[in-house]
């Protein structure tokens, strides 16, 4: 009995997996269902008719997953660039001396030696369009001691040779497609190294527009690849080396899975409480300790304290914005006041001057002198018509 019980159980679970297999590689419509349609109104009418039918279908899997219990089969795992990835157990340590030789007498030993200074040159595809030219300008901006080359109709060979010749330390060329940037090409050290960097814009880059100063690069590796140091060593070759760093601006290059994160930083100083990190000394050079957004522009303190304004020491030589002090606000309210005087004397007085003179009196207003109609005195016009005719005379 227990041996006909396992086997009619092992037929009812081969005979689910048959039913769920049929019902996931079944097709519940196609194409050729909606010939009767427009050619136009058949696909919409195919995917909407397939996203019905999945719901069903997946209802129906479900039911049968439950029927089998334990005996269901696994969910597929869909495939993704984590999933697919190949690991690689390569990873280097950061006292490895056989890496501290290779860094030594690399392609960029003379860059990290101090001996050279970084000296950028910026091109792109012949005659670019005006977002390629925003792109070039945008990362004149992020590099120090960037140049913008027009490249126009010049050979790109002859760029090479030119830019090696003024002793140029990298070349950035960005290519475009559909008149967009779409393709880099970097050349580092007298431009015997090519990297090749394609970028990834969703829709349109960010516009950067910040002021220039020096930058300052910040690398993050998260595995330590041969690979991953070598394309680290590259970027930081376009940064000059300066271990004392003082500014606002800093470059990050941060890489994650198959990408490269390009971020630009400008840091705004904060006083009071919610000042983060050290105490940041406050002098001359940086103005009054107090919020720099407030006061913009240099000029003489003529605010009235007795009236409200906010009194400032005569040796502050950032002046309140404008509006704020007493004296603007009066000319401010004389002006408005004024303004408002004219319009609502000219609404009451003349109206006609301003929306149009729309009036169109009837004809009865009118006089016959002003039409033009003789007055029943008058005598009759003569006539030289023919009196003998029955038609044609006057009366």
């Amino acid at each position: 009995m227990l041996e006909e019980k396992n086997n009619s159980n092992c037929l009812e679970t081969e005979k689910l997996l048959k039913k769920y297999d049929e019902v996931k590689r079944s097709v519940t419509a196609k194409r050729a269902d909606f010939k009767t349609l427009p050619k136009c109104e058949r696909g919409p009418a195919l995917r909407r008719a397939l996203k019905k039918n999945k719901r069903a279908r997946q209802a129906e899997r479900e039911k049968i997953r439950e029927a089998l219990g334990d005996n269901a089969p696994a969910k597929e795992v869909p495939k993704t660039i984590e999933s697919t990835r190949e690991y690689d157990e390569t990873m280097v340590d950061d006292d490895d001396e056989e890496v501290k030789h290779d860094e030594a007498n690399d392609e960029f030993a003379h860059y990290y030696n101090s001996e050279i200074v970084p000296k950028v040159l910026i091109t792109m595809s012949p005659f670019a369009k005006k977002t390629t030219w925003k792109f070039c300008f945008e990362l004149r901006k992020c590099i120090p001691n960037a140049e913008i080359f027009a490249r126009k109709g010049v050979p790109l060979k002859k760029v090479v040779k030119q830019a090696s010749m003024r002793l140029y330390s990298d070349l950035i060329i960005v290519h475009e497609d559909r008149k967009k940037p779409s393709l880099s090409l970097l050349l580092n050290q007298c431009f015997r190294i090519t990297h090749q960097i394609t970028f990834a814009f969703h829709s349109y880059y960010i516009l950067i527009w910040l002021t220039y100063n020096h930058c300052f690069l910040k690398l993050r590796l998260s595995e330590m690849e041969m690979l991953t140091i070598c394309i680290a060593r590259m970027f930081g070759c376009l940064f000059p080396r300066n271990p004392k760093y003082v500014g606002r601006r800093v470059v990050t290059f941060h890489n994650q899975r198959d990408y490269i994160f390009f971020r630009h930083h400008r840091y705004r100083f904060v006083w009071g409480k919610d000042a983060v990190g050290p105490h940041v000394p406050v002098g001359f050079k940086m103005g009054a300790p107090e919020n720099p957004e407030l006061h913009t522009h240099d000029a003489v303190y003529r605010g009235t304290p007795s009236k409200g304004d906010k009194l400032r020491p005569d040796f502050i030589y950032r002046a309140p914005c404008v509006g704020t002090t007493y004296i603007e606000r009066c000319v401010t309210k004389f002006i408005s006041a004024l303004l408002w005087f004219w319009l609502s004397y000219n609404l009451y007085y003349n109206p006609g001057h301003i929306f149009g003179h729309f009036y169109m009196p009837y004809l009865h207003e009118f006089t016959d002198e002003e039409l033009g109609i003789p007055p029943d005195s008058a005598p009759d016009p003569e006539y030289w018509g023919n009196h003998d005719k029955k038609y044609g005379t006057y009366r």
